[in-house]
């Protein structure tokens, strides 16, 4: 009898633990279900969100692709501006290597103009020079026409008084009876200047060791010379 109720006790004691087994065995499958169920929801949810993001994504490409070609045309416009200003720097280059031209002709011009400028002044100086040597060539020459005229009165005097005698005493007449003071005074005789000197000379002075230049006195007074003090021609 005790060994039949311990076994019916035992098998009272197993009965609950094959029950929550069997609770576990049905409970465990629903829960999975229900987390399936749950997760595909959480999973469709992301997928969504993805496809939204997706979408966002594919928009902002497109108008990234856009902003792409806009900035394209806009480098191409540049490129063709830049080309262009590249063709005008280059005519300003040209330009400026025609200015520089000009200037460096301006500054040969200039240079060429001051050259002319001083050969003017040293010009206008020598002809300065020139004007006052004229005007005392032409005192001179107007004191020797003076001389002329006087010495040319004299030699028509002495033609009148030689052709005052009769052609009988013509031939007897002497030249001798001439005032020789007179004579000296109408014809100049040869003197003597030297190359740079001031005065003339009678030949065999000793300033003429150097150089000896024949010349009428009448010539040398002419142009100046005056009679040395040591041989007093």
């Amino acid at each position: 009898m005790n060994n039949n109720e311990n076994n019916s006790l035992e098998t009272k004691k197993d009965k609950p633990k094959w029950n929550i087994r069997k609770i576990l065995l049905v409970v465990l499958p629903i829960l999975a279900i229900v987390f399936a169920f749950s997760s595909h929801g959480s999973l469709s949810s992301q997928v969504s969100s993805l496809t939204k993001e997706n979408s966002k994504l594919k928009e902002s490409n497109t108008a990234l692709q856009n902003e792409i070609t806009s900035l394209s045309s806009e480098v191409s416009e540049y490129e063709t501006t830049l080309s262009s200003k590249d063709s005008e720097i280059s005519d300003l280059q040209s330009q400026i290597d025609e200015i520089q031209e000009y200037k460096d002709s301006y500054t040969q011009l200039e240079t060429n103009y001051k050259k002319l400028k001083t050969n003017f002044t040293s010009l206008k100086s020598k002809n300065t020079v020139l004007q006052k040597k004229y005007k005392s060539l032409e005192s001179k020459n107007t004191n020797l026409q003076k001389k002329y005229k006087t010495l040319e009165s004299k030699n028509s005097s002495l033609q009148e008084q030689l052709n005052s005698y009769d052609s009988d005493h013509a031939s007897s007449y002497s030249i001798s009876s001439i005032d020789d003071s007179s004579v000296d005074d109408d014809f100049s005789y040869e003197v003597y200047k030297t190359r740079t000197g001031s005065k003339y000379h009678k030949s065999g002075c000793r300033y003429l060791s150097q150089s000896k230049i024949g010349i009428s006195e009448s010539d040398a007074i002419a142009q100046g010379l005056t009679p040395c003090s040591v041989c007093n021609p």
